[in-house]
Formats: C-alpha cells, sequence, structure tokens
C-alpha cells in the first residue's frame, strides 16, 4: 500500500488506498489554419481544479510493473468522468505533464501514464 501526503478525499478500492494529493489543470492542444497555410496551434484549458492523485514512477514499479511506457514517469490517477485524452497536458502546480497513455485500473478512475511535457 502506498500513502502520500493526507489531504481532504481519499479513493479507496480492492486494498489500494490513493490519497487526493493534487488538484490539476486539463489543457488541450488545438490548431487553426494560418494565414499562409500553416497550422497555428495553443494550448486552451479544458478544466481546472480537478482532484488528483500523482505519484511517480520508481524503479520497483517498473520491475513489478513492465507493461509502463518507457517514456512515463508518472502515473496520474483521474475520475473517469472527467475529459481526459493521450497528448493532453496537465498542469499540477505549475508543472507541465504530458499525457502518454490512460488505462483504467480501478473503478471509476484513469490511470495514465505521463511524462514531463517539454513541447
Amino acid at each position: 500500500m502506498h500513502k502520500v501526503m493526507l489531504k481532504d478525499e481519499v479513493f479507496e478500492q480492492k486494498g489500494t488506498i490513493l490519497y487526493i494529493n493534487n488538484t490539476c489543470e486539463i489543457k488541450r492542444l488545438q490548431g487553426t489554419a494560418g494565414s499562409m497555410g500553416g497550422i497555428i496551434q495553443s494550448f486552451t484549458s479544458q478544466k481546472a481544479d480537478i482532484r488528483c492523485h500523482l505519484q511517480e514512477i520508481s524503479a520497483d514499479l517498473k520491475i513489478e510493473r513492465p507493461a509502463l511506457l518507457e517514456v512515463a514517469d508518472f502515473l496520474l490517477y483521474i475520475q473517469n468522468s472527467e475529459d481526459l485524452q493521450i497528448l493532453d497536458r496537465v498542469v499540477i502546480d505549475g508543472v507541465k505533464y504530458q499525457v502518454e497513455y490512460i488505462g483504467k485500473t480501478l473503478q471509476g478512475l484513469f490511470e495514465a501514464q505521463a511524462s514531463l511535457d517539454k513541447r
């Protein structure tokens, strides 16, 4: 069982406890046609102040779960009612993360594998 800072809410299922330790904002890359035929891209906010749990992927966790992506450095748990998509930018405390993969491991939650966003 992995525990982190306790704030107000707790997700619990099948013996796994995730303390909600952050709030985040989801941003999505949107593009529009430019005047010279190119594409102008920018990130637009989809939703802010979303409760989430962020966990750094340790070497032990990579051994325990070999299917984790090589590029993923973090696991982000967020309610599956949120509109999270691959390549979205998730901002937590000013740090930008890029969503690399989204899976459902716990009922009602997305488990997203993320890396630091360098875009």
